[in-house]
């Protein structure tokens, strides 16, 4: 089972660098986990890429859709960030050997607690899996 980050979820819907490599993973796993976070996370995505001209309202406004209903259609297990999330994300983070960002450290917590691979094209989260030994897939390599 896998823990699918934003950055790999964003792939799937807006097309980028990694979005065939990110579909195929998509397509070779049964069971595909995101968070709540993941969820607003790619909602900001959409936002951010509206913003910056990359894409137009009507592509932001399918592109939430197709999300919703692919969510709706139960394409990804979810996870709600539970109190044993948190208490481990604080953990990742008072031990002072990574690099870590907050929403980071949740998305490290969420795979570590519930015994997911993490799979990420965000090249700083990965070199974080990496130095805390946290199983993780990077999809640009």
């Amino acid at each position: 089972m896998i823990y699918i980050d934003t950055s790999v979820l964003a792939a799937i819907y807006i097309p980028e660098r990694w979005s065939q490599a990110a579909e195929n993973l998509l397509a070779s796993q049964n069971v595909r986990v995101i968070s709540n976070l993941v969820e607003v996370e790619m909602h900001s995505a959409v936002a951010r890429r509206l913003r910056m001209r990359e894409i137009k309202r009507d592509e932001a406004s399918s592109i939430v859709r197709k999300f919703e209903a692919d969510l709706e259609s139960l394409i990804y297990q979810r996870l709600e960030i539970g109190e044993p999330d948190w208490a481990a994300a604080k953990k990742l983070l008072d031990r002072f050997d990574a690099p870590l960002r907050t929403l980071d450290a949740l998305h490290l917590a969420l795979a570590l607690t519930n015994e997911l691979r993490l799979v990420t094209s965000d090249r700083r989260l990965a070199k974080s899996a990496r130095s805390l030994k946290i199983d993780f897939q990077f999809l640009g390599a």
